[in-house]
């Protein structure tokens, strides 16, 4: 038999789009939330290979009120990079919960040019305790 369950992932922005916290829901189950504690901006176009910067910094807590304990926290960050002859701008996500040895990663690319025009190329890496795999196209 499947099992089917229902998420619902909803993330809150501010007028320039910048990440402000999420709620998580499932069926059934208590909420989790995320605030973020550092929010900043996408870099602007031109920006040279080798940058990086923060978006924002969340901690997850284990319900939506104030009293939530804390589960973990995750870390977002952007990039410019050049791999063979590519430039992608690359948004990361690491996170690790308590208890876990290792960081959990997520990181998404995608060929830009100077003007900060995207192209045809993507780049995505995931990486798990114990399982990794990059994709590219």
């Amino acid at each position: 038999s499947t099992v089917l369950q229902d998420v619902l992932n909803e993330q809150f922005l501010d007028p320039e789009y910048r990440m402000l916290g999420s709620r998580l829901s499932t069926d059934g189950g208590v909420p989790t939330c995320s605030k973020t504690e550092v929010v900043a901006a996408l870099p602007n176009a031109g920006a040279p290979v080798g940058t990086t910067g923060v978006l924002y910094a969340a901690t997850t807590l284990d319900s939506c009120s104030a009293t939530g304990a804390t589960l973990g926290t995750s870390y977002h960050t952007w990039s410019v990079l050049n791999e063979n002859g590519v430039v992608y701008l690359c948004v990361t996500s690491s996170n690790r919960f308590i208890g876990e040895f290792s960081d959990r990663v997520s990181e998404t690319c995608v060929e830009t040019d100077a003007s900060g025009n995207l192209g045809a190329k993507a780049r995505i890496k995931l990486v798990l305790p114990g399982f990794s795999v990059t994709a590219l196209n």
